[in-house]
């Protein structure tokens, strides 16, 4: 494999791409562990050319971790595979020291050590605002929560939600239709990324969107990865919005954990809820502002108002 295939970061070798993969393919393996493994050995290829002994005395790492460690360290051939596969389809790895890796992750208590990221990321300096809810919404949650997004990319704001169906592909589909960019945060890996109806083709997807994941890149979907996500989400969003949420649904733990990083938070206060919204009233418990218009949303954004029907229409 060459020094640095064209579409990986400069500083990144496709050997430590593979070795990334590799550690990220450990069942278990998270956030916390994979940053005292790098704290003891300093890279990944270091981490996983560890003598076994050496390997397994790493302290605070969990013992099937360590063990995981060494079973993909044997298996560097297909983990190269897939590297090659990602750099085809224009996928890069960026580690949490680099100058692309938003800043606005090292909020986080522990950001991820490492992105896969196909497409455009917005710039620091460019607003984001995170728009989430259940995947099963009211055809009038779903038309708020594509009004509210095209709105807001009109106006400069990159639209971020988790690229789930139901009010995430309402939000990032509408943003894409007034061509501005949004940002999919994927709970699955970058390689099972799935393209919603109304998603313009990838050419022209991958110039206004990109997709990022902390998994594996062929990681699929999971519970456990889904939840990890939503901190992201938050993490992300200068500001979130629950438009409908479900009492067992993510989004209200991706309101949480935006407003435990101080991000805003807002919640759509419906004249009649649906089902689908029987969680807005948490939300609002939570200390999420209720809105009940986009000139509300704007006027609590500090925005001046679009004037119109659409604007001063409550919902």
């Amino acid at each position: 494999m060459p020094p640095h295939p064209p579409g990986q970061p400069q500083g990144m070798t496709a050997q430590e791409l593979a070795s990334w993969i590799a550690l990220h393919a450990v069942a278990g393996v998270g956030a916390a562990s994979l940053a005292r493994l790098l704290a003891r050995f300093g890279t990944p290829g270091a981490v996983l050319a560890a003598p076994p002994k050496e390997l397994l005395s790493v302290p605070r790492v969990p013992a099937l971790v360590l063990r995981g460690v060494l079973e993909q360290a044997a298996q560097r051939a297909h983990h190269e595979a897939t590297a090659h596969r990602l750099l085809a389809e224009g996928v890069r790895a960026v580690r949490r020291d680099e100058a692309g890796y938003p800043q606005r992750l090292h909020n986080l208590p522990s950001p991820p050590p490492l992105l896969y990221v196909r497409g455009r990321l917005p710039r620091d300096s460019v607003r984001t605002f995170g728009i989430v809810g259940t995947t099963e919404p009211s055809e009038h949650g779903a038309q708020i929560a594509r009004d509210i997004a095209a709105h807001l990319a009109a106006r400069g704001w990159a639209i971020v939600s988790g690229n789930a169906r139901g009010i995430d592909a309402a939000a990032h589909c509408a943003a894409l239709a007034v061509r501005r960019p949004t940002l999919l945060v994927l709970p699955t890996g970058v390689l099972q990324f799935h393209r919603h109806a109304g998603y313009p083709a990838a050419g022209l997807l991958w110039s206004r969107a990109a997709a990022v994941s902390e998994c594996h890149p062929e990681a699929a979907w999971s519970t456990a990865a889904a939840l990890a996500r939503n901190r992201l989400i938050a993490a992300l969003s200068d500001a979130v919005l629950v438009v409908e949420a479900r009492e067992r649904g993510g989004s209200i733990g991706t309101l949480r954990h935006a407003l435990a990083l101080g991000r805003r938070g807002f919640v759509v206060r419906f004249r009649a809820p649906a089902l689908s919204a029987a969680a807005n009233a948490a939300a609002e418990a939570m200390g999420a502002t209720p809105v009940r218009s986009i000139r509300e949303l704007d006027e609590a954004l500090a925005q001046a108002p679009r004037i119109g029907a659409q604007s001063t229409l409550a919902w």
